[in-house]
C-alpha cells in the first residue's frame, strides 16, 4: 500500500521529481521541433520494481546525499541520460505501508547496472515516514521513465540552466553531448547559495579546463566574501549563457520559480519555445 501523500497527485512534486517529467519541445506532447529530432519522446515508464543494493553514500555539500545504487537484475537495467528512477522505501512503524521518491539518474549508462542519485538532505525521507538509505540496505526502484532527454541529432549549441540538486541530469546529459556532437557548444549556467553548495564542482572545472566546446558559469545568489565568480540568480546571467546565440536548445531544470521565471525570458532572447526544453521540481 502507498500513503495517500501529495505528491501523488498529478503533477506534483515528490523529492524534487514530477512523475513522468515535465517537458516541452520537439518529442513531447504538444511539441513541434523540426523533422526527425526525436529524443523527447520515450515509452511509458513500466510499473517494475527492482531490488537495488546501496553501494556508497557520499555527501556532495551539507544538505545533498550522492548514493550509487546496483540495480539487481538479469538484463541491463537500460535508461537515457535524463531519466529518473522512482525510489520504494517501507515507511517506518507502518506495516505495509510505503513511500516513494522520485530522482533523476546523475551518472551515465555504464552496462554494469549502476546508478547515483542525488538526495537532499533538506527534506530526508525520514521527515515522511522512512529512513535515509545507508551503504549495504536493499531499497526498491522503479525502472526509468520521463520523457527529459537530448533533442538527437543535435542542431545547434545547446545551454543547461540549472539550480539546486536540478545538475542532477544535466551531468549525463552533457556528457551525452559532447560525447554524440562534434561542434556543438555546450554551456552550464548553475545557481545555488554558496561556494559549498556548487554540485560536482571539481568534475566541471576539469571538464571546462580540458574541452574547448565547453563553458561552466556557476552563480552564487549568497556568495563567500572570496567568491569571485557570478553572483545573483541564474537569469541575472542569461546573455552571457547565450553569448548572443538563439539557434539553440535550451534545457532547464531546477525550482519552479526559476523555470517559469527563465522560460519568458529566453522567448525574449529569441530562443524558440519549440526549442526548451524543462523538467520543473518543486
Amino acid at each position: 500500500m502507498v500513503l495517500p501523500t501529495p505528491e501523488h497527485i498529478p503533477e506534483t512534486v515528490i523529492s524534487g521529481r514530477t512523475p513522468g517529467g515535465t517537458a516541452t519541445g520537439p518529442g513531447a506532447a504538444g511539441g513541434d521541433g523540426a523533422a526527425g529530432r526525436t529524443a523527447l519522446s520515450s515509452p511509458a515508464m513500466s510499473n517494475r520494481l527492482y531490488d537495488a543494493l546501496v553501494e556508497e553514500t557520499e555527501p556532495l555539500s551539507d544538505w545533498v546525499l550522492r548514493m550509487r545504487l546496483k540495480v539487481e537484475s538479469q538484463l541491463p537495467f537500460h535508461f537515457e541520460p535524463g531519466q529518473y528512477v522512482s525510489l520504494h522505501q517501507k515507511a517506518e512503524g507502518q506495516e505495509g505501508q510505503e513511500r516513494i521518491r522520485h530522482f533523476s539518474i546523475a551518472s551515465l549508462p555504464a552496462g554494469d547496472n549502476r546508478i547515483e542519485l542525488c538526495m537532499g538532505e533538506t527534506a530526508p525521507l525520514a521527515k515522511e515516514g522512512g529512513i535515509l538509505p545507508k551503504p549495504g540496505d536493499m531499497v526498491r526502484v522503479s525502472a526509468p521513465g520521463g520523457s527529459f532527454r537530448l533533442a538527437e541529432p543535435l542542431d545547434g549549441d545547446l545551454v543547461f540552466i540549472a539550480t539546486g540538486t536540478g545538475i542532477s541530469p544535466f551531468r549525463p546529459m552533457i556528457a551525452r553531448a559532447l560525447e554524440v556532437g562534434t561542434k556543438e557548444r555546450v554551456t552550464l549556467l548553475f545557481g545555488v547559495r554558496a561556494t559549498a553548495d556548487i554540485l560536482f564542482r571539481a568534475e566541471f572545472d576539469a571538464l571546462a579546463a580540458s574541452e574547448p566546446r565547453f563553458r561552466f558559469l556557476p552563480t552564487l545568489s549568497r556568495p563567500d566574501p572570496d567568491w569571485k565568480g557570478l553572483t545573483g540568480y541564474v537569469q541575472a546571467h542569461l546573455d552571457l549563457a547565450l553569448g548572443g546565440r538563439s539557434r539553440l536548445d535550451a534545457y532547464l531544470c531546477g525550482r519552479k520559480d526559476m523555470i517559469n521565471a527563465v522560460r519568458p525570458l529566453l522567448g525574449a532572447g529569441g530562443v524558440s519555445s519549440s526549442r526548451i526544453y524543462y523538467e520543473k521540481y518543486a
